[in-house]
């Protein structure tokens, strides 16, 4: 995806003017089922042409005097920078967006926005997701401390009709960071609040109040499973970044529209991300993967989870220093501690990874399954069924199970069933190797 290479900090806010208005507007008006439809979108597409005209001739110096007029004056507008024909002409759609230049669409927001919650009130995951954004489109424009606040702004008719949900999706982690990041504790709370909601199905007050059928909801987790994905993205490439730059030891000599400077503090922006992250569980994450058939990305976040409580872990030993020479056996053997075996188990049954899922039941609980697959090879040798009883012998003694936790007259007697059922089969090749 286009965002994942441009996070904000970088300063790409022409480029998302840019995108937002060729990929995803133009798309809008075409698509626009109505003629009100069609005058929401012509709104944005209106705004978002003055903000990217304003921008082009205060960065980058190449719109012409006449460019450089407020917007305030509509008495004489200013033709089209010559900037910002040849980026329209670029994408494809000068032809499109030309004749909104001089228009004068107007939005008398007499309507205040609803007030929170919405997840819990909405039938749709487009009501949700409207309603939701145009609440963090308010907050920012009231909020002096919001970079992007005008071009928020100049998308709050778009992100208000049906055909604008493209719009709406591609601003929505932008709105979620620029309210975690410039907002207050109280816009953060309602943020974690809002995205916890949309994940918890378990909930039996959710369940009661959330009247959204399980295809609106599964749209509703996608969009916060897509934000969780672009901002640990961001994060981690940041990060990486930052690496490499400190062992290179040197910046590029020309300055471009990628290396221009950005008001987003990069390292306060990476620490509210961590923030917000952290108070999303992995675990309700997984959960409402699976609720909704998502099953590998739910078995993705039972991996990440357990993961990061093994890093957890490590870390803080290190850091107490009770690190021992049992770590190495802590790291190969709790690999599934802290996370829901049930769940996991029932993902790698239904994505038919029945190996891994045996492993696990293996390592979850070694003494109980080795007794288990015990009693059934006894029993399928009663009723002559070799075959399933040497399956039986194999699992008992297969090696990720062998590690100390069958011993003794156990194992014996499970190599002379293994060895039992060989003859009986009449492999006595295998019963040789044996």
């Amino acid at each position: 995806e286009w965002r994942l290479s441009h996070p904000p900090w970088k300063g790409h806010l022409d480029r998302y003017q840019l995108r937002l208005l060729s990929r995803h507007l133009v798309t809008s008006l075409k698509s626009s089922p109505t003629i009100l439809d069609q005058h929401k979108i012509s709104f944005g597409i209106q705004e978002l042409l003055k903000l990217l005209n304003e921008s082009g001739s205060s960065n980058y110096g190449r719109v012409e005097d006449g460019a450089k007029k407020e917007r305030a004056d509509k008495s004489t507008k200013s033709s089209m920078s010559q900037w910002l024909r040849e980026k329209l002409e670029e994408a494809d759609v000068l032809n499109v967006v030309e004749p909104f230049w001089t228009t004068n669409y107007k939005q008398a927001d007499t309507a205040a926005a609803k007030s929170p919650p919405f997840f819990l009130k909405s039938n749709s995951y487009y009501a949700w997701l409207s309603s939701f954004s145009r609440f963090l489109i308010s907050r920012s424009i009231s909020n002096k401390n919001s970079i992007w606040r005008s071009f928020f702004y100049a998308c709050r008719s778009a992100i208000r009709s049906n055909a604008g949900i493209s719009a709406a999706e591609f601003l929505f982690p932008l709105l979620i960071l620029d309210a975690v990041c410039f907002g207050n504790s109280h816009d953060e709370t309602i943020v974690v609040r809002e995205l916890v909601s949309s994940l918890s199905f378990d909930t039996v007050g959710s369940e009661a109040i959330c009247s959204m059928n399980m295809r609106e909801r599964e749209k509703a987790a996608n969009s916060v499973f897509t934000l969780i994905d672009l901002l640990r993205k961001w994060v981690d490439q940041e990060i990486e970044d930052r690496y490499r730059e400190s062992r290179r030891r040197k910046r590029a000599a020309n300055v471009d529209l990628e290396s221009c400077t950005s008001a987003w503090p990069a390292d306060i922006v990476l620490s509210k991300i961590r923030r917000l992250l952290d108070q999303i569980p992995l675990s309700l994450c997984a959960s409402a993967a699976s609720r909704v058939g998502m099953n590998a990305r739910a078995l993705q976040f039972l991996e990440v989870d357990s993961r990061s409580q093994i890093a957890s872990s490590a870390i803080s030993n290190a850091k107490k220093n009770t690190a021992s020479y049992h770590d190495s056996k802590f790291l190969k053997s709790c690999h599934i501690d802290g996370i829901d075996l049930q769940l996991t188990k029932k993902l790698l049954g239904q994505l038919c990874d029945f190996d891994t899922m045996i492993t696990i039941s293996q390592k979850s609980n070694p003494s109980e399954l080795s007794s288990r697959l015990l009693e059934v090879a006894t029993e399928r040798e009663m009723y002559g069924d070799w075959e399933g009883a040497l399956q039986a012998y194999e699992h008992l003694l297969d090696s990720r199970l062998r590690s100390g936790n069958i011993v003794g007259c156990s194992k014996n007697r499970a190599q002379k069933g293994l060895l039992r059922c060989l003859l009986k089969l009449g492999r006595l090749d295998s019963v040789l190797n044996q």
